[in-house]
């Protein structure tokens, strides 16, 4: 489904799969900020328009970090950068 709406689930769902949990937020608002962000938000590569913004987020206990990239989500690469 190509509305809003079914955007959105299918994003959220993925995140729900990948292990993403909405500690302290909600998944509503995850997705609004995800939307928001334009730039890696670690390495600050532009995200629009493009397949590459990922949902990063602590694999044991599922909490949010960051937008980022993919190639600062690879691997957690990001935490060499900062």
């Amino acid at each position: 489904n190509n509305t809003y709406i079914g955007k959105k689930a299918k994003i959220v769902n993925r995140w729900k799969k990948s292990g993403v949990k909405d500690y302290g937020y909600t998944f509503d608002e995850l997705y609004e900020y995800y939307l928001e962000i334009n730039n890696c938000e670690v390495c600050n590569k532009d995200l629009t328009g493009k397949k590459q913004k990922c949902m990063d987020h602590c694999h044991q206990d599922g909490c949010f970090r960051w937008v980022l990239c993919k190639s600062c989500n690879t691997m957690d690469s990001w935490m060499k950068k900062i």
